[in-house]
């Protein structure tokens, strides 16, 4: 299942006119998105060409320095970052970080949305490294352009062709090899099959004291085998990932309190895999030993999985266990909750704390809430919808929070009703919606009915809410 949608959008102020007249017909659209590659591969070829020309010599520390600094500049995505990503990669081509940056970034700089594909932007940059593996440029040896080399075809599921290249570099740099090409070669042996090289390099690594190694501390074997599965698997550019995912899994199992990478991660495994990332992200919520922050982001994760998948109760149970987490617990609704918030929406309003601290009333528990309501409501569970709501109600009622907050989403809940024919119900959930928040406004769409704040002894439904079935348990308690 695909959860990020590609949209094709405009790629110049004549496509604009033209489509703004009449609908594209697959043929011109075919023929637009040729365009915008030829000319986006002519305007990169000229860039690497530009980079190539100036001076780069220094030694091997003067031109890691400067490629980090270069690094650093590549902020947001425009013509000129792009010419700053083709000089860091011309000053040091065994580093590939600015070579992604470019095939990730392209598209966005040149205002093409996602119309080019990212074979076909890395093609001038993968012939920018093949000449240059060859002859080598000013002051740079084309060993050096090979290990990237090798780095970008393994990125791009190519994997024969990068072990014939970095096994050419292992050869030529001797006992000299760094150790991210070691990692790297044996990775690219892995991926074609033969697992030992990595296993005995895993078993016998070291802390590296090499300069771009030292900040990987003492995992810095695995924490490279992490660094190249998660360029390939977030660059997502070749359907022969399985290897990538494999090697991210690992890293998760072998590491397992690295959880900010872990979920980092997992959340692009999710676009390729999302089997194998709903499995790792359950691990987590299970792990005992886990720090309740990684379970509740785990749990949050899979709540978001299965809205996608559009099974709610799934959804909602996995909202709960992220608010387990958080240490957030749901009073029972009391018979006089209403009442209770329509005085609670006198009081002077505030707002609700950064989700970065660890109280009960932040932005985070009012999202997780928001989206119990969201995930019920988009899927017309209307039961599950109200109790959702009175969970919030309760939440808000035991920790005096802002009524706005609840306030939209009954309001969010009536407008559903509406638009699905409930209009009786519609209009009573909002009235009531209305009380509690005037300055909520009703769609255009049903301007014409006459909706007005309820009076002040309503209640939008008979509460407590019975749901039927109860929601599963998935949490470990």
């Amino acid at each position: 299942m695909h959860y990020r949608a590609l949209a094709f959008l405009l790629i110049s102020g004549a496509a604009v006119s033209s489509i703004a007249q009449k609908p594209l017909t697959e043929a011109e659209l075919k023929q637009l998105q040729a365009k915008a590659k030829q000319e986006l591969q002519e305007t990169l070829r000229s860039f690497a060409a530009e980079a190539l020309e100036k001076n780069v010599e220094g030694s091997a520390d003067e031109r890691r320095e400067r490629a980090i600094a270069l690094r650093e500049e590549l902020r947001g995505a425009n013509r000129q970052s792009i010419r700053r990503a083709f000089d860091a990669v011309a000053v040091r081509p065994g580093n590939i970080e600015a070579a992604i940056y470019i095939i990730k970034s392209s598209n966005q700089a040149f205002g093409l949305g996602s119309q080019v594909l990212p074979g076909d932007i890395a093609a001038p940059i993968e012939e920018m490294y093949r000449e240059r593996s060859r002859s080598g440029s000013a002051g740079i040896p084309a060993v050096e352009w090979q290990q990237g080399l090798a780095e970008l075809l393994v990125i791009f599921g190519r994997h024969e062709e990068a072990r014939e290249q970095i096994r050419s570099v292992v050869v030529q740099r001797g006992d000299g090899v760094s150790p991210y090409a070691r990692v790297l070669a044996a990775v690219i042996e892995r991926l074609n099959g033969d697992p030992l090289p990595l296993r005995r390099l895993l078993a016998n690594c070291t802390k590296s004291d090499h300069a771009d190694e030292a900040s990987f501390g003492d995992n810095y074997c695995w924490n490279t085998v992490r660094t190249i599965a998660a360029r390939a698997v977030n660059l997502n550019a070749t359907k022969n990932l399985s290897g990538m995912v494999d090697l991210i899994v690992e890293y998760g199992r072998t590491l397992p309190e690295e959880y900010s990478s872990r979920l980092w991660d997992l959340g692009d495994v999710l676009l390729v895999d999302a089997a194998t990332a709903r499995r790792e992200l359950a691990t987590i919520v299970g792990d005992e030993n886990a720090p309740d922050g990684a379970r509740h982001d785990a749990a949050a994760s899979l709540a978001t999985i299965a809205t996608f998948e559009h099974d709610t109760r799934t959804a909602i149970a996995w909202q709960d266990c992220a608010l387990h987490f958080r240490g957030v617990a749901f009073p029972e609704f009391p018979k006089d909750g209403w009442p209770q918030l329509v005085t609670l929406a006198k009081k002077p309003r505030t707002s609700l704390k950064p989700c970065g601290n660890d109280e009960k009333e932040t932005a985070c528990v009012a999202s997780l809430l928001s989206n119990r309501v969201f995930a019920a409501t988009n899927e017309r569970s209307w039961l599950l919808a109200r109790q959702s709501i009175e969970h919030f109600a309760s939440w808000t009622l035991a920790n005096d929070v802002n009524v706005a907050y609840v306030a939209h989403m009954i309001h969010y809940l009536g407008e559903a009703q509406l638009r699905s024919g409930l209009e009786q119900e519609g209009i009573h959930t909002i009235e009531f919606a209305l009380l509690l928040d005037p300055r909520l406004e009703v769609g255009k769409n049903f301007k014409a009915l006459a909706i007005a704040p309820a009076h002040e002894t309503a209640t939008p439904w008979d509460s407590p809410t019975n749901i039927g079935e109860p929601i599963p348990q998935v949490c470990p308690r």
